[in-house]
């Protein structure tokens, strides 16, 4: 009996620590998966310059590291990391290290929040030239109103006075 119980008690415990870990059918705490990184064999140095020719090529410095979506015979499809793409002589590359693959991925990430911040820039000055339109607008109709009010009240006078002016 006293085992019966002692051995529930630890199934309950397991069962309860196996739920709050994120195991078992509980909302319990979940291990944040890693973002995969590409394969080392998807990233190259570039050994010799490459002035692109057409506009579907990327011009390429010694030393820069590329980004290989595809291969096609003798030509690479990369991305440099200015997020410039285009088509480079396969011959040209040569093996990445880890840290090439590091930098390339952090260059690339700082291009994306530049852009990202950019784009955020834009639309915000968008939003202040509508303002400004929608302001200036209103400022024309108040300004045309105030006018044409003394336009009339300009012609109103004017035939007063030259029903006064016969008067006299």
């Amino acid at each position: 009996s006293s085992a019966t119980s002692t051995a529930s008690s630890t199934a309950s415990l397991s069962s309860a620590k196996a739920s709050h870990d994120g195991g078992g059918s509980g909302g319990g705490k979940r291990k944040e998966a890693k973002p995969k990184l590409p394969p080392l064999s998807s990233f190259a140095v570039v050994l010799f310059p490459f002035q692109a020719t057409t506009d579907r090529e990327i011009t390429i410095a010694r030393g820069d590291v590329l980004y290989i979506k595809e291969k096609r015979g003798e030509w690479s499809k990369g991305m440099d990391t200015r997020g410039n793409r285009g088509w480079v002589p396969a011959n040209y590359l040569g093996a990445a290290t880890d840290a090439d693959r590091d930098d390339h991925r952090a260059a690339i990430k700082a291009l994306k929040a530049q852009q990202k911040r950019e784009k955020l820039e834009q639309k915000k000055n968008a939003q202040r030239r509508k303002e400004a339109r929608r302001a200036l607008h209103s400022m024309n109709l108040t300004g045309d109103t105030i006018l044409l009010g003394a336009i009339n009240a300009a012609g109103d006078a004017a035939a007063h006075d030259d029903n006064g002016d016969n008067d006299a």
